[in-house]
C-alpha cells in the first residue's frame, strides 16, 4: 500500500513537471504565427492610434507580426464579448479600456462577460486625459461662459454634447457635468470620440469631451477651443487650459486609459513575456516621442498582477460614481 502511495505521488509531479516544461517551451517560442488585437473602438480614434503604435514596437520585439482589428459598436461591448470567447492561447488579445472593463458592466442591462473572470490583465500602456473643447467662434471663452448658457437653455434649446457611442467615457464625462451644474444636456453618441469632435468642429454639437491626443490638432488649428482638462494638473500641451479642479469641479477628474488583456485561461508564461514586451515597448525614444506629441502618456505595470489590482482601485472608485447618473441601455 506504501509503495503505491509513492508511485501515484511520484506521478502527480512527473505530470507536474512535463506540464511546466510545456508551458516553458511554449512561452519560450511564442508567437510562432501573427497576433491580433481586437479594439472595440473605429479606426482614428485614441485607442485604435495608440493601439497601432504599440503594436509596431511590439512586433519588433517579438519579431512576429501584430495587427489590431478594429470591431467598434455598442460602446466596445461587441469586441469585448468576442474578446472574452477568443481561444486563450496567447494570439487574440483585447485593447481593454475604462469603459469595457468597468463602465459597461454597469450600464448595459446585460453585458455576457464578467470583465475579472474573463480575461487575464497583461498591462498598460496608455492613458490620456479628456478636453471639454467648444467649437472657437461660439461666444463662449471658458467654463463659466459655458455653465451659464447651459443653464439658460432648456428643452429643445438645451445645449448637445457629443460623444463617442452611449456608455464612452466622453458619455459619461457629459453626464456627469451636466448633473454637477444641474443644467439640461443633449447626449449626441457617435461611433467614436473623432467624429463628435468633428460635428463640433463643423458647428452641428456645441461641446465634447474628447481625448487630448484626438482634439489637440483641432486646437492648434484654431478650430476649437478647449475650456477644461481632466488631469490632476495642467497640461504642457495647453499650458492656459486650466484642470477641473481649478475651476470648481475637482469630480470630473478622469483618466482614460487603454491596456492589453488576454481571455481567461491564456497560459501564465504568455502572459508575463507579453507583459515584459509592453514594458520594453512603452520605452522606446520613437513610442515615447509620438505618444507624448500628440497628448497621450505611456504607461506600463510592472507585473500582471499590478495591473489587476489598479483594475480593482478603477472598478471601486468610479463604480458609484457611475451607478449615480443612472444610466441604463438595453
Amino acid at each position: 500500500m506504501v509503495q503505491k502511495i509513492i508511485s501515484i505521488a511520484a506521478l502527480r509531479v512527473g505530470l507536474f513537471c512535463v506540464v511546466a516544461l510545456s508551458s516553458s517551451v511554449f512561452a519560450g517560442t511564442y508567437p510562432e504565427r501573427p497576433i491580433e488585437i481586437i479594439c472595440p473602438y473605429p479606426a482614428g480614434t485614441s485607442s485604435d492610434v495608440t493601439t497601432r503604435e504599440l503594436a509596431t514596437h511590439m512586433a519588433a520585439i517579438l519579431k512576429q507580426s501584430v495587427v489590431v482589428i478594429n470591431k467598434p459598436g455598442a460602446g466596445g461591448l461587441i469586441a469585448t464579448v468576442d474578446a472574452a470567447r477568443a481561444k486563450p492561447d496567447g494570439y487574440t488579445l483585447f485593447a481593454a479600456a475604462n469603459g469595457t472593463q468597468y463602465i459597461n458592466p454597469i450600464i448595459y442591462k446585460k453585458v455576457n462577460y464578467d470583465p475579472f473572470k474573463d480575461f487575464t490583465p497583461i498591462s498598460r500602456y496608455v492613458s490620456y486625459p479628456n478636453v471639454l473643447v467648444v467649437n472657437a467662434n461660439q461666444p463662449i471663452k471658458n467654463l463659466a461662459d459655458l455653465v451659464a448658457l447651459a443653464k439658460s437653455r432648456t428643452g429643445n434649446k438645451s445645449l448637445s454634447f457629443g460623444t463617442g457611442g452611449n456608455g464612452t467615457t466622453s458619455h459619461i464625462a457629459g453626464a456627469q457635468f451636466q448633473k454637477m451644474i444641474g443644467a439640461d444636456l443633449l447626449n449626441v453618441p457617435y461611433q467614436g470620440t473623432i467624429s463628435a469632435v468633428r460635428e463640433v468642429v463643423a458647428g452641428r454639437v456645441d461641446m465634447v469631451w474628447g481625448n487630448l491626443n484626438i482634439t489637440m490638432p483641432f486646437i492648434q488649428s484654431g478650430k476649437l477651443r478647449p475650456l477644461a482638462i481632466s488631469s490632476a494638473r495642467r497640461h504642457p500641451l495647453l499650458p492656459d487650459t486650466p484642470t477641473f479642479k481649478e475651476v470648481g469641479y475637482p469630480e470630473a477628474e478622469m483618466n482614460v486609459w487603454s491596456g492589453l488583456v488576454a481571455p481567461a485561461g491564456t497560459p501564465p508564461e504568455i502572459i508575463k513575456k507579453l507583459n515584459r514586451v509592453i514594458v520594453e515597448a512603452v520605452k522606446n525614444p520613437s513610442l515615447v516621442k509620438n505618444y507624448e506629441t500628440s497628448g497621450a502618456q505611456p504607461e506600463s505595470d510592472a507585473s500582471p498582477e499590478a495591473f489587476a489590482e489598479f483594475l480593482k482601485e478603477e472598478t471601486d472608485r468610479w463604480s458609484p460614481v457611475i451607478r449615480s447618473l443612472g444610466i441604463v441601455l438595453n
